[in-house]
């Protein structure tokens, strides 16, 4: 069994398949997938981080963290299915690190750990590996071999093992229970908007800016093109954006999909900056999405083309004419 190690200023994720280091051990973890860090995932972490502020002393800080998985579970057991990740390792841990956690341990979903029965993920893993002091779950938490163990279990254990565990209930925004699935669903229908709220901040992607066939730039709408994950179920269409590029925020018309007019090859999330005229090929970016333009379709030729294109980019400055400048990112925890 094997973690990741990712040095990052705000979070920490430990290598090996030792205990942690003393300073991390006594950690209060919140246990899930977290895909997608919403607001659901952020009101658990915003608990452990209570929990800790409670019972810490002058001289004893005790460290918050979050334990997840790397694959997600649902992609390991159906290796040849198509699963949508709202959140791509990298991204996860840059949302981790702007709440501010202490810890982020991934475990590699192997053969190995989905074998473990529930107790022994206890004394494995939470006890042995981890020496946690609390842990804290959502209702709806399965863990262990074919998901023998629940939360009532787990608190059973903690008991046992001499942790606390804290079991919270599912949230709601806008008469929507928050949950990764509901907005995996959103944003398949392109429904941003919806997404964002159930998130609580907007949803992005980042990528390396490659050279694709330089269309755009011919026809007057040149493109930062990245390439996209194969799992990505994001509906295909034009949409408002914002792009960051070494740090800075430029609003863009983004499009996804596989630009069916010029025989695209391959998905790829393809921005027109406004107001930028930079080389930025290979540089790494961000898209941040807003609200959905127009559905992708196959139109007739290069002049129907510009002139839907023409429509996206009105339709996209007047969506940040009338909802302000920048992109809604998560905040850190107090």
């Amino acid at each position: 069994m094997s973690m990741y190690q990712f040095n990052a200023n705000a979070a920490e994720i430990i290598d090996g398949t030792h205990t942690l280091p003393p300073r991390q051990q006594g950690a209060i973890l919140a246990i899930g997938n977290f895909d997608g860090v919403h607001k659901g995932h952020q009101y658990i972490l915003n608990h452990a981080k209570q929990i800790a502020k409670k019972n810490a002393s002058q001289d004893n800080n005790i460290p918050v963290g979050a334990l997840t998985f790397s694959p997600h579970p649902r992609a390991f057991f159906n290796p040849d299915g198509q699963f949508f990740r709202l959140t791509d390792n990298l991204v996860r841990a840059e949302l981790f690190e702007a709440l501010g956690i202490d810890l982020l341990v991934i475990l590699e979903f192997s053969h190995q750990l989905a074998s473990l029965t529930a107790e022994q993920f206890v004394q494995k893993i939470l006890v042995n590996m981890l020496n946690i002091s609390h842990v804290i779950v959502g209702e709806d938490f399965c863990f262990g071999k074919a998901r023998q163990g629940n939360a009532e279990f787990l608190q059973q254990m903690g008991k046992k093992y001499g942790f606390g565990v804290t079991v919270l209930t599912k949230i709601e925004t806008q008469d929507e229970i928050v949950s990764s699935s509901r907005i995996r669903r959103a944003l398949e229908q392109g429904e941003v908007e919806l997404a964002s709220t159930l998130l609580g901040h907007d949803w992005y992607v980042n990528g390396v800016v490659e050279k694709g066939k330089q269309l755009g730039r011919t026809i007057g709408f040149p493109t930062a093109n990245i390439a996209m994950r194969a799992d990505c179920e994001l509906k295909h269409g034009s949409y408002a954006a914002t792009i960051i590029v070494d740090g800075k925020a430029y609003h863009g018309a983004a499009s996804y999909g596989t630009r069916p007019t010029v025989n695209g090859v391959g998905t790829k999330m393809e921005t027109f900056i406004f107001d930028f005229d930079q080389d930025i090929y290979g540089k790494p970016v961000s898209v941040y999405l807003h609200k959905f333009i127009r559905a992708d379709e196959k139109l007739d030729g290069l002049e129907a083309l510009i002139a839907a294109i023409e429509d996206d980019v009105a339709n996209v400055k007047q969506y940040f004419a009338e909802n302000g400048a920048k992109p809604r990112q998560i905040h850190k925890l107090v």
